[in-house]
């Protein structure tokens, strides 16, 4: 349906919901300069703001054949407006008003000033732009600020919602699958007034670094790790072979695998994501394999057995009932077949795991979300440990 706008002029505008198989994409763009020897890294953000992209799948059956096909049709080369329904929420019953008072610090999305929505009801949708946040309202004689936000025009609508409306072109071609009965196009919408989610609040911090204990899930039945090395193998066809690696330290990946649920956790993940902002800064986790036989704690640290300790790693995560805690490694004596790893700050009074602990970064700057319905959202992130 075609729609004109007061500041955006005339887009299509596509209410139908998406089909589970969409996805959508958040991509950063960072530059990576990797020391020789893989002691560290510059990382240089190259991009103001992340681009957003919706890979949407539709279905039209019978009567809605004609407008879909249409629209797309006439308009492959024009603006979209697409509501963005994971970012849904409910409204005060408007009557005749262009402001909706509401709190806009609970709203989980994003939906600044200079932005479209879409307000939908049982009496039907209108597509509003919200002009500014908030309001002043003079109360016996004293401006009172008043949360919401203000529209371009009068509406009237009860039991409804607002929907965050993204303007997109079509990325591409656009493939269609048609019949007598329906017809399914599979879209790639490139945003062009792309979010910027707000960082999330400081967690604990490690080493001047965030440090987070997420827990990972696993692919089937294992998480796969990947050791790294940055290998040269000298080899004549004659003689004998040599190899040579300038790393002092492999490097080891795997995937973060997360499934979330509902609008307010998919909102603090973005805020998440957007403090890393793609392969920028790094974080602090556990590796959760159980990397140490632990034999019993003292008051200044933890004995465990010398299984080949790895003297370059100082630094491990200790699990203590359902809590973590990071600690660094700042003396190692040796005890017979053991090992006593004095630490700081020192061990909870309960030592149920001891791991490594790593400083990671995200090994991708394009993060892409997985529907699978009911506000659920699968991700699956490559990270990549920089430092032991």
């Amino acid at each position: 349906m075609k729609i004109t706008t007061q500041n955006f002029g005339d887009l299509i505008l596509l209410t139908k919901c998406a089909l589970l198989e969409s996805t959508e994409k958040i991509a950063f763009l960072t530059d990576v300069h990797q020391s020789y020897d893989g002691s560290g890294e510059e990382r240089i953000p190259l991009r103001d703001h992340a681009r957003q992209t919706l890979n949407y799948s539709y279905a039209a059956v019978k009567s809605e054949i004609a407008g879909m096909y249409n629209d797309i049709y006439a308009g492959i080369r024009s603006e979209f407006a697409i509501p963005y329904v994971m970012e849904r929420h409910a409204i005060p019953d408007l009557i005749d008003t262009d402001f909706i008072e509401f709190d806009t610090s609970s709203f989980h999305g994003y939906m600044p000033e200079k932005s479209l929505a879409l307000i939908e009801s049982k009496s039907g949708q209108t597509v509003v732009e919200i002009t500014e946040i908030g309001r002043y309202q003079v109360i016996n004689d004293e401006p009172i600020y008043i949360d919401g936000y203000r529209l371009d025009k009068k509406v009237t609508a009860t039991n409804a919602t607002i929907i965050p409306i993204r303007r997109c072109i079509i990325d591409g071609d656009a493939s269609n699958q048609i019949n007598a009965l329906m017809f399914k196009p599979s879209l790639v919408f490139r945003v062009l007034d792309s979010p910027e989610y707000a960082h999330s609040d400081d967690p604990v911090q490690f080493n001047n670094e965030d440090v987070y204990f997420l827990p990972l899930l696993l692919n089937g039945d294992f998480i796969e790790i990947t050791f790294n090395q940055r290998q040269s193998i000298v080899d004549g066809d004659l003689g004998l072979i040599g190899q040579f690696t300038p790393w002092f330290n492999p490097q080891t990946m795997k995937n973060m695998r997360l499934y979330i649920k509902g609008k307010s956790d998919f909102h603090e993940f973005k805020r998440w994501l957007y403090r890393r902002s793609g392969r920028l800064n790094a974080f602090w986790m556990p590796t959760y394999e159980r990397n140490f036989n632990y034999i019993s704690k003292g008051s200044t640290g933890i004995t465990v057995k010398n299984d080949n300790y790895v003297d370059a790693r100082n630094h491990i995560a200790i699990k203590s009932g359902e809590v973590w805690s990071a600690h660094t490694v700042t003396a190692k004596t040796l005890a017979g077949e053991n090992v006593f790893l004095t630490l700081s700050p020192y061990p909870p009074a309960q030592v149920d795991k001891v791991c490594y602990l790593g400083l990671y970064r995200l090994n991708a700057d394009e993060i892409q979300f997985n529907f699978k319905g009911k506000m659920i959202v699968e991700v699956t992130m490559p990270i990549l440990e920089l430092s032991p």
